[in-house]
Formats: structure tokens, sequence, C-alpha cells
């Protein structure tokens, strides 16, 4: 269909190990890059989907600066970050992976609180983070609005903008 990536939610999904890396190498069929949600910006989490195939991470609920360097260091090996060696499952994604594999891997963020925004162009300043998913339903209810009203949904997509603006002055990708 043309798709640059297809993500298998891991968060809000039904997916465990095996259903998952059974995902990456069917998605890896066609042109798309296979992508997962992590359930939670934990080191070891975010390494085996990685070594099972991901091309690409998206991490929840990243409120700071510290919290994206700490997905940053997961995802990439050093000198870069301090991903583990073990991408065992990786060889059907092609020959050199530990080579190249740096340079291609896509790592996105969540914001989706309003701290999160309020922190949104450090946090989009550390190296490592690609870009960003912009959570819209959680970010309204951390803020307290009512979205279904003028003053609402302003203030909602006021907040959403910060997040996009701190992206572009960043150059990184808003999502």
């Amino acid at each position: 269909m043309g798709f640059d990536h297809i993500v298998v939610d891991n968060q809000h999904g039904r997916w465990d190990d095996e259903s998952t890396m059974r995902a990456f190498r069917s998605i890896a069929l066609g042109p798309a890059a296979p992508m997962a949600r992590v359930r939670q910006n934990d080191y070891g989490a975010i390494g085996r989907l990685l070594d099972i195939g991901a091309m690409g991470v998206i991490v929840p609920m990243v409120n700071s600066a510290a919290e994206a360097e700490a997905a940053a260091y997961a995802t990439r090996y050093p000198p870069r970050g301090g991903r583990s060696g073990g991408p065992f499952g990786t060889g059907f994604l092609g020959p050199n992976y530990e080579q190249w594999i740096d340079d291609q891997v896509f790592l996105a963020v969540q914001i989706e609180t309003i701290e999160a925004v309020e922190h949104a162009e450090e946090t989009m300043g550390v190296q490592g983070v690609d870009g960003c998913w912009i959570g819209p339903h959680e970010l309204g209810r951390s803020m307290g609005v009512d979205r279904t009203t003028a003053e609402g949904s302003e203030a909602h997509t006021a907040a959403i903008r910060r997040a996009i603006a701190a992206c572009h002055k960043t150059n990184k990708v808003p999502g």
C-alpha cells in the first residue's frame, strides 16, 4: 500500500515477543519499515524490540530531556548510545546489521502531557531523538481542558503547536 512504516503497538495492543517478531518479518516483506511502540521507557524493553527487528521505536510518556536521553541511550550502540549487543532476530533485515542500524533506526518520543510540552524543546534537542508523536488525547486530559469548548480546543491546539514548533526548531520530525 506504500506505507513508510507500520507500527506494532506493544503499549496498548496484545502483542507478545513471538507475535511481534512474526509481525516484523511480515512487514519487512514489503517496502514498509517495521516499528513498535514500546510499553514504557525501559532499556531492556527497547533493546528487545530492536533485537527482534524493529527499525524504529516509539517511547510513550516522555516528559523531559533526561527521559529522552534514557530512550536514546537504549536505542543506539556505543559510542552513540548504550545498547547491548544481541540482535539475534535481525538477520532478515540484511547483512552487517550492527554497522548500519545506528544510522537507520528511528526513535520517536511521545509528547502526551503538558509537562512534556513545556520541556519539548530541550527534549527534542536530545541527540539520538529523531522525532516525536504527540498524544492529543492524553495531552488534553493532562491539561484539564474541555476540548469540546472553544476555549479548551484553542488551549489544546496551542499546546500541540508548541510541540510541533519545538520539532521544527530542533530539526526533528513531528508526528
